[in-house]
């Protein structure tokens, strides 16, 4: 067993491609909006969000499921063109994914300029009058 580096963008990227998958023991995607925009918040200030495990087989298993949102086009049938099983960080990994593919039940804002009162939060969801405001980017 060895501890590898990757970036988030790394593993988003195997997600995409179906090169990392989840196993069947894997719950569905489950969590709230809060925790989507307090994981942002983490990511934006450089707090660490925990590390993500992955079991890497031997030999492709082919029960597996695709990640909430992504269909399961295949199961890989080589070895050295999957990288493995995501066991732990699938909340965290889903709730970036959905974020940064504009997913319409997730728009989630950056206020560039925040201010005292209504608009003190660095991220939040976006209403239709805020697309218009300069100082907020979509994420």
């Amino acid at each position: 067993m060895g501890l590898t580096n990757k970036t988030l963008g790394e593993l988003l990227e195997y997600m995409n491609s179906e090169r990392l998958k989840l196993p069947e023991i894997q719950r569905e995607f489950v969590w709230t909006r809060k925790s989507i925009k307090l994981l942002f918040d983490s990511l934006y200030r450089g707090l660490p969000i925990g590390q993500m495990l992955v079991w890497k087989p031997k030999e492709v298993i082919p029960i597996s499921k695709g990640f909430s949102g992504k269909l399961n086009k295949h199961h890989p049938s080589k070895i050295d063109h999957f990288y493995g099983y995501l066991l732990d960080g699938q909340q965290r990994l889903t709730a970036i994914s959905r974020v940064l593919d504009d997913d319409d039940d997730y728009p989630l804002m950056m206020n560039c300029f925040p201010e005292k009162g209504e608009w003190e939060e660095t991220f939040f969801w976006s209403r239709g009058q805020t697309n218009n405001n300069s100082w907020h980017l979509q994420v």
